[in-house]
């Protein structure tokens, strides 16, 4: 199910929220977010491999979600990247 349309009120809405005024702006803006929470899932995995099979489970449990939800974060934001750009295609 997609996150949103490729209606111009709710990529204004992004833009806003990017703090940006076009799409050009919006796009460098998301792929530098993007980058940023790809970067902390890559942390997050090498801290599990450190913890994984110590004495305390609890710890690389925990990892595991955070992993798995910055993924999930990475793709949402990929799928605005993706609703801008063909927003802008179509212009």
């Amino acid at each position: 199910m997609a996150l949103l349309s490729s209606k111009r009120r709710d990529l204004d809405a992004w833009a806003v929220t990017l703090g940006v005024n076009n799409d050009d702006d919006a796009i460098a803006e998301l792929r530098r977010l993007f980058a940023r929470v790809d970067d902390a899932a890559e942390e997050l995995r090498a801290v599990y491999v450190v913890v994984n099979g110590g004495p305390n489970d609890a710890a690389a449990g925990h990892l595991t979600g955070a992993f798995a939800r910055s993924v999930q974060a990475a793709s949402a934001l990929l799928e605005v990247l993706q609703a801008f750009q063909r927003h802008e295609r179509g212009r």
